[in-house]
């Protein structure tokens, strides 16, 4: 499996990426991901508190939802 978890991009190509980053999950996913069943969940409790901890202390520039009893 591989699971990229950065990108390394030119800093001028930066927008245009995040717009096609949204464009593209909004097309894979829908307006609301959390609904769709092509989008998985985390996979227990622990890891759902740790990722929110770190959406807490981070730059989201798209999504950030979480919601703990659907572990998303």
């Amino acid at each position: 499996c591989i699971a990229p978890d950065y990108i390394l991009i030119q800093e001028s190509k930066k927008n245009i990426f995040i717009d096609y980053v949204k464009k593209y999950l909004t097309e894979f996913y829908g307006t609301n991901p959390q609904k769709s069943p092509d989008y998985a969940r985390i996979i227990n409790k622990h890891h759902v508190e740790r990722l929110k901890k770190l959406l807490e202390h981070s730059h989201v520039v798209f999504g950030g939802t979480v919601n703990e009893p659907e572990q998303y």
